[in-house]
């Protein structure tokens, strides 16, 4: 079967720990099998809103929320290209 091509990408937020256990259920089972789609996952970039930091401890450095979404926008905006 042919996967369905997704133009944008997609930004994955995570919640608590069922939430990303759903999401990864929905992932693996009924997204990637049928759409070749490009998933960004904000984290992994070191992009975190407070509650997040304060989760993985230490002195991580953290962003409101209005500079966590511009951050997104920005990454979105780059995978896109021009």
């Amino acid at each position: 079967m042919n996967k369905i091509k997704v133009k944008n990408p997609i930004v994955e937020l995570d919640g608590d720990e069922m939430t990303r256990i759903i999401w990864q259920l929905i992932k693996d089972k009924l997204v990637l099998p049928y759409l070749d789609v490009q998933l960004e996952y904000s984290v992994e970039s070191g992009f975190m809103t407070k509650d997040l930091a304060l989760l993985v401890g230490g002195d991580q450095g953290y962003l409101t929320t209005q500079e966590f979404l511009e951050q997104v926008d920005g990454c979105l905006q780059d995978a896109m290209g021009p």
